[in-house]
């Protein structure tokens, strides 16, 4: 899949979740608004608990393919441009630091005049 249409299946995988989770949430919260016991919902409302059950499944695998692919479409242009960057932009400060603070120097011998310490 070339990186263009990827992107656009991404954007159709972030609707399509928001769009399930939308008619989940209707679903759920006109069953609560019932305030009925799963047992009568089940008798008077199967269609819509089997639809709530099927819908949640259903979320959850739409939910973790998207943030797979938003993974992949967000990692790959980073570490080609961004990442090799700031990489180097971290070890430089690192470096300035170590030489200001003289973690670069070796540490200081104890003389021979100077009591050991315990």
């Amino acid at each position: 899949m070339g990186e263009r249409n990827h992107r656009d299946f991404v954007i159709f995988l972030c609707l399509e979740t928001m769009a399930m989770a939308v008619s989940f949430l209707t679903a759920v919260g006109r069953l609560l608004a019932l305030r009925q016991s799963l047992r009568v919902l089940m008798e008077t409302h199967m269609v819509v608990v089997v639809f709530c059950v099927f819908d949640g499944v259903l979320l959850l695998s739409v939910f973790a393919l998207t943030c797979s692919q938003l993974t992949q479409v967000l990692h790959f242009p980073l570490c080609r441009r961004v990442v090799p960057h700031l990489f180097v932009v971290a070890l430089q400060r690192l470096l300035k630091r170590m030489v200001v603070v003289g973690v670069s120097a070796p540490p200081p011998r104890c003389s021979k005049t100077s009591p050991p310490t315990r």
